[in-house]
Formats: C-alpha cells, structure tokens, sequence
C-alpha cells in the first residue's frame, strides 16, 4: 500500500529535478558558448602579436647587416636621413622607419621606429602643455589686480632702483641670448668638425688605395682633396677653440 504523502513528495522531487537539469543544461551551454568566444578571441588576439612580432623580426634582420658599416655605406644603402643629430662622436640619423645610432662615422645601433606610438607621445605632451598653460592663466585672472592711482607720489630714488632693475633685467635676457646663439653656433661647428673627420678618413683610405692599385692621377687628386679638407679642419677647429 503507497502512501499518499510519499508518492506525492517524491514527483514533486522529479519535477524539481528535472527542472533543474535543465537550467544546469542551459547554465552550460551559456558556459561553453562564453569559453569559445573567449578562446576565440584570445586566439585572434594571440595572431595580431604573433604576426606583429614576426613582421618585427623580418625587419630588424633586413637591417642587421647595417650594423658595422661607415656614414658613406649606410647613406649609400638607405640614402640621406630625414633628420641628423650629431653631439660630439656620436651622431643619430632618423628615416621614416629606422633609428640608426653611429659612433665614430659606425653604425653601432638600428631600431624600429614606431610613427604612430610618437605622434601619440607628442599630441599627448602638446595637450598636457596646453591644459598647464590654461590653468595657468585661469590662476593669473582669477588674482585680483592691484592698481596704483595715477596720482600717487613715487619718490625719486625708488624710480632710480626700477630703473636699475629693469636695466639688469635687459641686459640678462641679452646675455641669454647671447650664450645661446653661441652654443648653437659651437654645436655646428662640432658637426661639422665630425663631418670633416668622417670625410678625411676616406680620402686617406682611398688615396692609400689608389697609390696601391698604381692610379697615380687619382691618388694625387684624392691626396690634394684630402689636404683642403684638413685645412677646413683646422679651421673649425681655430673657431671652436676660440669661442670656449
């Protein structure tokens, strides 16, 4: 004999069950459709840097045999520099996708240049510029101005030392500007002196090498062409003594 009580406990217990099997079916199914997007996502994502790192490579190993080479072989190879920065024996030349590092007239350093990382890097500083100067000048106009009634009495000795001080001030910014006009002239001057270094070397090695080969008449116009060279040298060099 079925008691009544227990059978009725036990479908209410199926039905239960059931119902939640199928919420567990659906859960899952929620489940495995979020993995996969996940996994998919992740694997596109891991394509983009592998493809990157790869386009990297080739890169750089296309320019790895710059590595070693004069300022004469690397501007025959990549042509003239989009821009040249020279300080002393070291020089940076930057075309639209290499950084090339030389010291001493060698390449001793080739990197990738990334166009839209540094316009990113200088529109970011311009901005961070342009918010200073802004609340910089929201600071200036919200101070109150003080001003003098244009009948007050300045004694005469307080005229003199305003116009002392105005008069130091003008002659600072002159020798400002002064001191700068001359590490810019030094500066080129140093380039040029780098440049007359890189060019002798050449000459030397090519008068050297055509005595060699028995061309006497390009030896002697290499030879000649060397001396004028060494002459301008010694020049530059006259001019950045002088202005230490």
């Amino acid at each position: 004999m079925e008691c009544p009580l227990l059978t009725t406990s036990m479908s209410n217990s199926s039905i239960v069950f059931l119902d939640t099997a199928k919420d567990f079916r659906a859960l899952k199914g929620k489940i495995d459709g979020t993995a996969q997007h996940a996994v998919k996502r992740l694997g596109m994502k891991m394509a983009r840097r592998l493809l990157l790192a790869l386009l990297l490579g080739v890169l750089v190993s296309a320019h790895a045999d710059l590595i070693g080479k004069s300022e004469a072989e690397l501007i025959a190879t990549k042509g003239q520099p989009n821009s040249k920065m020279v300080s002393g024996s070291k020089a940076i030349y930057r075309w639209d996708d290499t950084e090339i590092w030389l010291t001493q007239g060698v390449v001793t350093s080739v990197s990738m240049r990334d166009l839209q990382k540094e316009k990113e890097s200088r529109d970011g500083a311009a901005r961070a510029n342009a918010a200073m100067q802004s609340r910089l000048a929201m600071a200036s106009a919200s101070q109150p101005q003080q001003q003098q009634p244009a009948n007050a009495y300045v004694p005469d000795f307080v005229k003199e030392t305003l116009a002392k001080d105005a008069a130091r001030k003008a002659n600072r910014e002159r020798d400002a500007e002064n001191d700068a006009r001359k590490r810019a002239d030094r500066e080129v001057e140093f380039a040029r002196r780098e440049t007359l270094r890189v060019e002798t070397n050449r000459l030397r090695i090519e008068t050297r090498q055509a005595y060699v080969n028995g061309d006497r008449g390009k030896s002697r116009a290499l030879a000649e062409e060397y001396k004028t060279k060494m002459k301008e040298k010694e020049l530059v060099n006259d001019r950045i003594n002088r202005s230490r």
